[in-house]
């Protein structure tokens, strides 16, 4: 009977195994009512970068979280050949609050989502491999397609909440862009389109999988069947 109370015990406390999973997600543009702001970095014009970003707000609730990629989707018009992220807290309008996790990858995830608005088709640009811890709390994030030899266009964008994970901070985005005079001003006011957020995403290091209450009960029931079994073999 020892052996079936180490084997029960076990199978009561399988540690989960963990993987990149999905923590937040803004959310899918509304092609019926798109919108969508300038988020990326060309080439220059007239000398000077024709570079703007955009910064979504996420929420890490408790327990916190480590962070293991970020991505933007984009209306675009060139192929990135790097991506600049960005992930900052205490952003106010023309405030960027404190900078805490930055870097630039190059040869970006890079993948069309089947999306398209105002003639671009949209596209997600994202970077990966990172680890980083976060505290509970509210963030902003930005990944900024780059290209400096191209002369295209990039546009972040919205959403209004479509198939999104988590809760999506709304009417708290802002757009920074020395370019366009834009020092993280407010991204929701002053324009035509609805702006609530921006389809962004955070991945995040967490259980790869986890059991249903059905799941487990079944679990219970073929263990305890193997124990009666056991049991009945040990009394011969």
């Amino acid at each position: 009977m020892r052996l079936v109370s180490k084997f029960l015990l076990l199978a009561a406390f399988t540690v989960p195994t963990f993987a990149d999973v999905l923590g937040f997600y803004a959310g899918d543009i509304d092609v019926t009512n798109p919108g969508a702001y300038a988020n990326g970095t060309t080439a220059s014009v007239g000398g000077t970068p024709t570079g703007a970003s955009i910064y979504q707000a996420f929420v890490v609730p408790t327990g916190g979280w480590t962070v293991t990629g970020l991505f933007s989707n984009n209306l675009m018009s060139f192929t990135p050949t790097s991506a600049y992220w960005e992930i900052r807290s205490g952003v106010s309008a023309g405030n960027g609050g404190t900078l805490l996790h930055s870097g630039t990858v190059t040869a970006p995830g890079f993948a069309a989502t089947g999306r398209s608005a105002f003639g671009y088709t949209e596209s997600t640009v994202s970077v990966s491999g990172l680890s980083l811890a976060l505290a509970p709390g509210t963030y902003w994030m930005t990944v900024t397609p780059q290209n400096t030899s191209a002369q295209g266009l990039s546009y972040q964008s919205s959403t209004v909440g479509l198939n999104s994970i988590g809760p999506v901070p709304q009417n708290v985005a802002y757009f920074n862009s020395p370019y366009f005079g834009a020092n993280f001003s407010n991204a929701n006011e002053g324009s035509t389109f609805p702006f609530p957020a921006f389809s962004a995403g955070v991945n995040i290091n967490g259980p790869a999988s986890v059991p249903e209450p059905a799941e487990i009960s079944f679990l219970l029931l073929g263990t305890t069947g193997i124990a009666v079994s056991v049991r009945r073999r040990f009394r011969r």
